[in-house]
């Protein structure tokens, strides 16, 4: 995939898995911000919806706190 054509959403926007990769920032629990990525493909092959596309990331991006739906919306979500 190239990472191409970004674009800010809002956590609640339609991310169509397998179409879309996905790049979150957020602050983790300890105040410092952090990123994480995936390609298209990752959550199709995985067949994650996007809550579980999303808790990934935060996992992957090293997040260690419970993941609320409050939580889930203070994350700037960019899809390419």
């Amino acid at each position: 995939s190239v990472l191409a054509n970004t674009s800010y959403l809002a956590i609640h926007f339609h991310l169509q898995v397998g179409i879309h990769g996905i790049r979150i920032e957020f602050i983790n629990e300890k105040g410092v911000k952090r990123t994480a990525t995936y390609l298209p493909e990752v959550a199709k092959e995985q067949d994650w919806d996007q809550i579980q596309t999303i808790d990934s990331l935060l996992r992957k991006g090293g997040f260690k706190a419970p993941i609320t739906n409050d939580f889930r919306k203070t994350i700037k979500l960019t899809r390419y």
